[in-house]
């Protein structure tokens, strides 16, 4: 029997990832359709569903959660139902012999059908799915579809009914469906990535001509996408067909009816009905997304070009690989294009014309496009680079035309986006009113029926000439908006005139043409009467409800005045002149929502400090007090200004405490509500930027979607790309870039930093770190005569960025030495500090490990214990030398979490000590911690586990629990497998060790100490040497010579090995030797 799943089973970081844009997709679509599309979207896991259900039940209120405190309405997130266990037996005839998949729809099982003496798949949807489609319905689609018989579409064997109580509204459903021996597309490009032209157009065309047949049976699948698709000896079988079908109905019928009591989302106050929307986002056509009702074949056509497009190019329309980043530019379509040589000219036209935006464009039916992928030629050979660069461009031209799906922007424009221009202004009229009238105008009309309009800061950024036509349809260009408002201020005595014209940016056509005359000066009531004119003129042409345009973000004139004017010194970085106009606006006026929201930016860029104070805090929760009148767009940055005030309370928290993190399901949200604000605004440079800057502070390669450096690096760069003038968006690259790349990389953000001329703490830092830079790169002697004059503040700055860049000048020894005579003669302040710490991981990262434990112990006794333990595990120093201090670490483990000491503890044999570590961590499970916290613990314990083994000298069993551990979830996961890696090779594990060492080891992670990312690449170097990965191996090896050049003498021997491979692998060619003798270190 196979034992039922655990309710909530511990999720992968694969999962997590796609928590963030599950959730935006689920908020931007009505409450009715939201369930189903939260089953249907990437869920292999039913406690990615549940907490996503439980998350939205606070989240769907957007005006209720505007309302309550961030920290408050989040309270019940984490409710859950309790998965109902599927029996041995199903009607008496199939057996369950293993789990074999799990969706966020269904749970698929191997079993056995002893009537027929075969085996076969049970697919048994879960119980709030059930709920959703009920038994008539459910039985009605399957009927429908058990009666397609085609070759490429898997067909029904059976189906059924599980009930669970006596009145049967709580059951079981299931299908019995043909066991495919194979894998499916999804499984096939985890493992491709990519796939040929020929191969993806035989594909392609099976799949059509199933969809084809089935469309003309009036069957439209409606959740096309690689996890439907499966692929048995090279041939693909359509699945899935009628769930889909089935939802889609209820959701129909849903909308008009009143919500059955257990369709209520628990933890809510309103009763929102689980009506779900069927299909894929990623996926969707764009009349699927919007939930239309007379949806046809055509609608699968654009899934399925969708699929093609991920078979072909090895990502999804409107991705490049990550499921966070924005839709490309048409020239990075061209060029990902032009890397794949084998696509054809005519596959890229199919691709293209089956995801038009408008279906009467594409392909007529399904057999169209199979008839058309049939006729893609299939001959040997490659085509010459020229016909395949046109066919990249081809694709890169017809996938402008996807405005309306949000997946590429650029020409034809967005109908639905308008960008206001800067005003031309004549004197009197005061000059701020030039881009005054942009943020007004952009504010007011946004989110009026389908409006959406361009960002003030990037209209402002792409503005270029005077107020013409030329100079608006060069703004379109830029920005994908298909209107364009522009025009120019004029004074005559005490009153103002604005004449703007409306214009059609695609044809080039005036809309309309406006004058507005106001007396006394009243600029916020001319542009409320602008606002009006200019939707009434839209009206004429589409539906739009005037009611909905938002009024001035305040009643009086003097704040927005100084608000604007503030406004305009934050894009220039001007900190200090920002606050005080900011404070003036709300001396003025106290519930002004939005000076508020930038008042608090401000207070946060001045001090330089990673995390807000209390003030801060505090302003940061005030826009939510007064988000009403607000437009969508600064809702969302209201509501984003709340989670990230409570994850940064809940974060101070912790560290006053030392407990346990929990403020992780805070920042689910708050990940969440940024995805969804992009989701709507793409191309915004602030929601863009927070995105970044969120997860710089939040990554801490824990429990959730956490990303790597080289992606969080791209984030930042979309952000710098939108808006190159917000200097804030250098900040955290200079140091990510110095650490991926190196000193010239870093110093390309600085110098642009720089050229903004920023005022605050940040650029004296910026400045400093570039003339440090400079010294490096010349070998000036005069380092320790700059150093010497250094605060403590710089001397963390400069050792932040410094410490992963080898330099034949050792600035950062120069700096450790100086902050060491420093504090001869004036003792620091007790406790941590991040001069000292920052120092320290650089002197390890050089190998400079006597000088790191010298500079360590003038610090905290745990960085001092921390160096002294790695030298150990070097054997630079005996273990009798840290032994007698590793009491201090023994009594902070039952509050905290630290591999290191663990690692000691199993190399000492002390079982009792580990099982005091265990039983902490069993304790802090049942403290009703949320999920994510709940599911590190877990892994954590398990790990404890291998440990608890190794002390007992019983490799196999420890090597046997850490495999079986999910060690990405946990607190600092590289440690665990820096420790356990060694293990794996001697144990003959080579795969499972090359696979646990694909990542490069998080350098710029709280987690690192330096020493670990020199001792982690060298065993990279090593595994994929003996893998045949040569090329890798000797970035790897030439990684560790450069860092530890100048090291300590015990640590020669190592540089000695790495130098020596680099000429081996130089001179031999490369070879696979993981099939060989064990690999032991």
């Amino acid at each position: 029997m196979t034992p039922a799943p655990s309710p909530l089973p511990a999720p992968s970081p694969e999962r997590w990832r796609e928590l963030a844009p599950l959730l935006d997709e689920l908020l931007d679509v009505e409450p009715s359709a939201r369930e189903e599309l939260l089953e249907r979207r990437h869920g292999r896991d039913e406690v990615l569903r549940a907490e996503l259900r439980t998350l939205l039940s606070d989240c769907e209120e957007g005006d209720n959660l505007l309302r309550v405190p961030a920290m408050e309405a989040f309270g019940r997130m984490l409710l859950t139902d309790q998965a109902i266990a599927p029996p041995s037996v199903l009607d008496n005839r199939y057996r369950l012999i293993r789990e074999i998949g799990r969706g966020g729809m269904a749970t698929v099982y191997l079993a056995d059908d002893p009537k027929h003496s075969r085996r076969v798949a049970v697919k048994i949807l879960h119980a709030d799915v059930a709920r959703v489609i009920g038994r008539e319905r459910f039985a009605h689609e399957i009927e429908i579809v058990a009666n397609l018989a085609h070759p490429h579409i898997l067909p029904l064997h059976d189906s059924g009914v599980v009930p669970h109580d006596a009145e049967a509204r709580h059951c079981q459903l299931y299908y019995v469906a043909p066991f495919v021996a194979g894998e499916s597309l999804r499984e096939c490009l985890k493992r491709e990535t990519r796939l040929p032209a020929e191969q993806t157009a035989q594909i392609g065309r099976e799949i059509a001509m199933a969809l084809g047949y089935a469309h003309r049976r009036n069957v439209v699948h409606l959740d096309i996408k690689p996890e439907n698709i499966l692929l048995q000896d090279g041939h693909a079988v359509v699945a899935d067909f009628g769930i889909a079908r089935a939802i889609s109905g209820a959701t129909a019928a849903a909308r008009g009816r009143s919500p059955h009591p257990s369709d209520v989302v628990p933890g809510t106050d309103a009763h929102i009905a689980r009506s779900p929307l069927p299909g894929t986002p990623s996926y969707m056509s764009p009349e699927q997304m919007e939930g239309r009702e007379d949806i046809d074949g055509r609608s699968d056509v654009y899934s399925l070009g969708c699929v093609l497009h991920e078979m072909l190019y090895g990502s999804r329309p409107g991705t490049s690989g990550d499921a966070y980043s924005q839709s490309p530019t048409a020239a990075a379509v061209a060029l990902h294009a032009g890397e794949q040589v084998e696509a054809h000219v005519e596959l890229a036209r199919i691709i293209a014309q089956a995801m038009l935006p408008r279906r009467e464009q594409r392909f007529a039916d399904a057999d169209s496009m199979a008839q058309a992928l049939g006729r893609v030629r299939t001959r040997g050979g490659r085509r010459r680079p020229g016909v395949v660069r046109a066919g990249a461009i081809m694709l890169a031209g017809l996938m402008l035309a996807f405005a309306l799906s949000g997946r590429y922007r650029g020409v034809p424009l967005d109908e639905n986006l308008v960008a206001v221009a800067p005003f031309d202004v004549t004197t009197p009229v005061p000059v701020v009113w030039r881009e005054g009238m942009v943020d007004l105008m952009s504010r007011t009309l946004d989110g009026a029926g389908p409006l959406r309009s361009v960002s003030a800061s990037r209209v402002i950024h792409a503005w270029r000439g005077r107020a013409d036509i030329a100079s608006a349809r060069a703004l379109a260009r830029v920005t994908g908006a298909g209107m364009v408002l522009f025009g120019g201020l004029l004074a005559a005595g005490d009153s103002l005139r604005i004449n703007a014209v409306l214009l059609d940016a695609r044809t080039g056509r005036k809309i309309a043409e406006f004058e507005q005359r106001e007396v006394g000066g009243r600029m916020d009531r001319l542009s409320d009467s602008l606002t009006v004119a200019v939707l009434r003129e839209i009206g004429r042409i589409r539906r739009i409800d005037v009611a909905r345009a938002t009024s001035s973000p305040t009643n009086s004139l003097a704040s927005l005045k100084l608000y604007l004017q503030g406004e305009q010194f934050y894009r220039s970085a001007r900190w200090d002149s920002a606050q005080t106009y900011f404070e003036d606006a709300l001396a003025i006026d106290t519930a002004f929502a939005l000076a508020y929201h930038r008042l608090a930016a401000v207070r946060n860029w001045r001090s330089g400090q990673d995390f807000p104070d209390t003030t801060t805090i505090t302003l940061m929760r005030m826009p939510s007090r007064y988000a009403q009148g607000l437009g969508p767009r600064e809702r969302l940055l209201s509501r984003i200004d709340s989670l990230a005030a409570e994850a940064h309370a809940a974060w101070n928290r912790v560290e006053i405490s030392k407990g346990l993190r929990k403020e992780a399901g805070i920042v689910h949200a708050l990940y969440a509500t940024i995805d969804s604000a992009l989701l709507r605004y793409p191309d915004d440079a602030e929601f863009s930027f927070l995105k970044a800057d969120t997860r710089a502070r939040y990554d801490r390669d824990i429990v959730f979607d956490e990303l790597d450096d080289r992606k969080l690096l791209a984030l930042f760069d979309r952000a710098i790309a939108l808006d190159p003038s917000f200097a804030p968006a250098y900040l955290v690259p200079t140091s990510l870039a110095a650490f991926l790349d190196g000193a010239d990389s870093a110093r390309r953000y600085i110098r642009s930093y720089r050229t903004l001329n920023p005022t605050g703490t940040d650029s004296r830092r910026m400045q400093l770190v570039d003339n440090l830079l400079m010294m490096a790169d010349s070998r000036a002697p005069n380092v320790s005569a700059v150093a010497e004059s250094l605060s403590l503040d710089e001397f963390c700055h400069a050792a932040t960025l410094m410490q992963h860049i080898p330099d034949s000048s050792d600035v950062v020894l120069h700096l450790a030495r100086a902050l060491m005579r420093q504090s001869a003669q004036r003792p620091p302040r007790a406790g941590p500090n991040c001069a000292f710490t920052q120092l320290v991981e650089g002197l390890q990262f050089r190998g400079h490990l006597r000088e790191a434990r010298k500079l360590a112990s003038l610090q905290t006794h745990y960085l001092d214990l921390s160096v002294g333990l790695g030298m150990v595990a070097l054997r630079v120093l005996p273990p009798d030398s840290v032994r007698s201090d590793i009491r201090f670490l023994r009594a902070m483990a039952p509050s905290r979490r630290l591999p290191k000491l663990l690692a000691w503890l199993a190399a000492e044999g002390d079982t009792s000590d580990i099982e005091r570590y265990v039983d902490a961590l069993r304790k802090n499970m049942r403290a009703g911690v949320d999920q994510s916290t709940l599911a590190m613990l877990r892994s954590e314990s398990v790990v404890a586990g291998a440990y608890r083994s190794l002390a007992k000298r019983d490799t196999a069993a420890a090597v046997r629990l850490y495999l079986a551990s999910q060690d990405t979830l946990q607190d600092c996961w590289g440690e665990h497998r820096a420790a356990f890696v060694p293990l794996l090779l001697a144990s003959g594990h080579w795969r499972e060790a090359e696979t646990r060492l694909e990542r490069r080891w998080p350098g710029t992670s709280a987690c690192s100490n330096g020493l670990d990312d020199v001792m982690w690449t060298l065993a990279r170097a090593r595994v994929f040497e003996r893998a045949g990965r040569s090329d890798e191996a000797m970035q790897n090896y030439a990684f560790v010579v450069a860092a530890w050049k100048n090291a300590d003498w015990e640590l020669r021997p190592v540089v000695h090995e790495a130098e020596q491979s680099l000429i081996r692998l130089r001179r031999a060619p490369p070879k696979s030797e993981l099939n060989d003798e064990p690999i032991l270190q």
